[in-house]
């Protein structure tokens, strides 16, 4: 064999073997190509739903920024009623010291103590004589033991 078909030898076993490393690098980037498009498509279908739960998030901020604007609005109006009663019992307070009268006492109906007397000759218990005319067991006991003194 002389050189020269050495050297052709050679080139072609040469060129033999840059096909198999050229059909295996393709074959290897084809192979990653799969794996990296199947990747993409993975993040791609990340990325979306990342999307549609950041819109619901964006939404659901928008309703809680309402409700606490509607709740600010409540404690404002709760607070410039408490500033309604506490003028309106300052007021009371006043009229109160200015006509001398520190407690004023709620003027019973007279026909309901005889109603409560009746009651408890009848065998009522001043528990149950307080639960019927909607008065405390005190109050009921005190008209009671006044109406047997006298």
């Amino acid at each position: 064999m002389s050189l020269w078909d050495m050297v052709r030898d050679m080139d072609l076993l040469m060129y033999v073997l840059l096909v198999l490393v050229a059909t295996l690098s393709l074959s290897g980037t084809f192979i990653m190509s799969h794996t990296l498009k199947a990747e993409l498509s993975h993040l791609r279908n990340n990325l979306e739903l990342e999307r549609s739960k950041l819109e619901e998030l964006r939404v659901e901020n928008e309703r809680l920024k309402l409700e606490l604007e509607r709740v600010k609005e409540a404690i404002e109006h709760v607070d410039e009623l408490e500033e309604v009663v506490k003028l309106l019992l300052e007021r009371k307070e006043r009229k109160s010291r200015e006509s001398g009268i520190e407690k004023q006492q709620v003027a019973r109906d007279p026909m309901l103590d005889l109603k409560i007397i009746s009651l408890y000759r009848q065998g009522y218990s001043i528990r149950k004589i307080a639960e019927m005319v909607g008065l405390s067991k005190s109050t009921v006991h005190r008209i009671v033991k006044k109406a047997l003194v006298h």
